[in-house]
């Protein structure tokens, strides 16, 4: 089964945000701390394209939430 997971958000309360989507998913569960954790860039070229690579907070905030 498929879990889905929204939060609507704003610049100011994004990285708080990606923690409360990330925990309404229940991560945990499926990325337990005691396991290593891989996590990939989408980053297409060499250059930074908004519609095609990872936004920078949504790294910040995936990273922040899983090593917390």
């Amino acid at each position: 089964m498929s879990i889905v997971a929204v939060v609507k958000t704003k610049p100011e309360n994004v990285l708080e945000d990606y923690r409360k989507v990330m925990e309404l998913a229940d991560y945990k569960k499926f990325l337990p701390q005691k396991n290593e954790t891989i996590l990939k860039l989408n980053l297409s070229w060499s250059l930074y394209y908004p519609a095609c690579s990872t936004q920078p907070w949504q790294l910040d905030g995936i990273l922040k939430t899983m090593t917390e």
